[in-house]
């Protein structure tokens, strides 16, 4: 798992880009969805307007900041790994 959020209080975090996680694994087929409105946007939002205002904001692709991403191994050696386990299952 990486977790990477920009915020003003540690200036030794910083955002990355999905082309940069996706070539610190090369080896993988990486699928990344936006997600999570901007979290010092959304605590603005009032609570009990949250469900209505959330949903709107989440449209907003700019303003979704963060990523959930499905990574699958690619390559020979993961071909293998599964036939081997297939032979001997």
């Amino acid at each position: 798992m990486i977790l990477c959020i920009t915020t003003p209080h540690n200036r030794d975090v910083h955002g990355i880009k999905p082309k940069e996680i996706k070539a610190l694994f090369v080896n993988f087929k990486v699928r990344l969805r936006r997600i999570t409105v901007a979290p010092p946007l959304a605590r603005r939002v009032p609570e009990q307007l949250l469900p209505i205002f959330y949903l709107r904001l989440a449209c907003i692709k700019p303003l979704c900041t963060h990523y959930l991403g499905l990574f699958v191994e690619e390559g020979p050696q993961h071909a293998q790994r599964i036939a081997v386990r297939d032979k001997h299952s």
